[in-house]
């Protein structure tokens, strides 16, 4: 009926949510699953998961099933009712991420750390494609960024390390008058993990450019933007380390 959302009935899609209301959580061709898995896992403000794993966290409260939920996701991907094609896509997890809160919400800021430096990868004023393509003269930094695909490979990377942080991740619990936080010590190594994807993406998109100032150039500006990701207050003394850096780097290169 149209006056009834297919919220209401509907048990294995997961539903987003922004001022117009809910809508199901689409799938795209060249985004991996572990990206959305947030959206899979815990219901929130801004997203409610599949209505399925409710029922699979009470049984979980109840230690009536295993201690990892897998999870296959099929689908068509569409463009104004245009099939794109479709996607078959696989999600392992630790199965307590569907009931401790706490846990899930550290799991959320280790996804915001990774979209978040995504962004050096972009062609804005002042990110290294941009500088990229000022010291080539090549006004057209967003194609530069296109051609060169260092995103591609940034993300081909994380999704063997964001693996390996799902296992551990519920291990790392520190115990205070507030109760438990989780990803104490493992949150700022994957910082560490994230950032060190981006730079050797990065490195590895511009390794075909011959012009070694130009290089130099894009990777004292990466080296700035992953400082400030980092929240790097001393953003001058961060900017000098930064060119001693990329210096070294290209030295190494020569």
């Amino acid at each position: 009926p149209r006056d009834l959302s297919a919220q209401t009935w509907e048990c294995n899609i997961p539903y987003v949510k922004n001022a117009k209301g809910s809508f199901p959580l689409r799938l795209n061709l060249d985004r991996s699953l572990w990206r959305d898995s947030a959206v899979f896992l815990q219901s929130s403000d801004t997203a409610t998961r599949p209505r399925i794993l409710d029922w699979v966290a009470d049984l979980q409260a109840e230690d009536l099933v295993e201690g990892i939920i897998h999870l296959q996701v099929l689908g068509l991907t569409v463009d104004n009712a245009k099939p794109l094609g479709w996607t078959s896509a696989q999600f392992s997890a630790p199965i307590v991420y569907l009931t401790n809160r706490d846990l899930w919400s550290s799991l959320s800021v280790a996804l915001k750390i990774v979209e978040d430096n995504q962004q050096v990868f972009r062609s804005f004023k002042g990110s290294p494609y941009h500088a990229l393509a000022e010291a080539l003269k090549n006004g057209e930094a967003g194609k530069l960024a296109g051609s060169l695909n260092g995103e591609t490979r940034y993300w081909a990377t994380l999704d063997r390390e964001f693996q390996i942080l799902l296992a551990k991740l519920p291990e790392d619990q520190t115990i205070d008058a507030n109760g438990t936080i989780y990803g104490i010590k493992e949150l700022p190594l994957w910082t560490e993990t994230v950032q060190r994807a981006a730079r050797r993406a990065f490195t590895d998109s511009i390794e075909s450019i011959r012009n070694y100032e130009a290089r130099a150039k894009a990777l004292r500006s990466l080296e700035f933007q992953l400082a400030k990701l980092r929240g790097d207050k001393d953003e001058k003394k961060t900017k000098k380390t930064s060119k001693k850096t990329a210096v070294d780097k290209q030295l190494t290169l020569l």
